[in-house]
């Protein structure tokens, strides 16, 4: 559904910004706020917020919804929303330019840089996993935050900022569901670690 809506309201730029110069952004903004408002009133979501930027650097928000759903607070297009996944797009174009500067090799072992962390040998698959292979998820690193000690500590201290390593702790000494670059399973240990990486290699 995320997916459909993102592709849509990508074509309706699309056609607004290139088909039809003569739009005006007001025109625009009507257009998308009228999507928003449809997809709201079909779906079951308490509220989004939209930004666009245009090719000549205007820029603008929309939202729809709630931001609170039982207070009836209405979403605003500045309300601060969580990224979630979106951070892996972040840390993999971080990677690639340190890739393009030569300072991390995308076929390197991991171990080339975390192999002198005192827990690094108890990583499962922990020499054979390259950085291409956190990239795309086929490293067999598994998900720390599905671990029922790691949502027990969390629900003991929901306001605990974890350290990149004590969230890789939850998988040392795992037996890893298979060999690096023999499977593929999603995964948010995977852009820990190379978050992990990116800081060792740029300080």
């Amino acid at each position: 559904m995320r997916k459909l809506i993102l592709f849509s309201i990508v074509s309706m730029l699309f056609t607004f910004t290139v088909h039809g110069q003569t739009a005006s952004t007001s025109a625009l903004k009507s257009a998308l706020q009228a999507k928003l408002d449809e997809w709201h009133k079909a779906g079951s979501f308490p509220g989004a917020t939209l930004g666009v930027v245009l090719p000549n650097g205007e820029s603008f928000g929309l939202a729809v919804g709630f931001s609170d759903r039982d207070a009836k607070t209405p979403m605003k297009p500045n309300d601060r929303m969580l990224a979630g996944s979106v951070g892996k797009t972040f840390a993999a174009a971080t990677a690639l330019q340190l890739i393009r500067e030569g300072k991390i090799g995308l076929d390197d072992k991991i171990e080339k840089y975390l192999g002198e962390e005192p827990w690094f040998s108890r990583l499962p698959n922990a020499k054979d996993i390259t950085v291409r292979q956190l990239m795309n998820h086929t490293s067999g690193l598994v998900r720390y935050e599905f671990k029922e000690q790691f949502t027990k500590d969390l629900t003991a201290n929901p306001e605990k900022v974890w350290k990149p390593a004590e969230l890789v702790a939850y998988l040392l000494d795992e037996k890893p569901p298979f060999e690096a670059g023999k499977g593929w399973d999603y995964s948010d240990t995977n852009y820990i670690v190379l978050g992990m990486i990116i800081e060792k290699v740029t300080g």
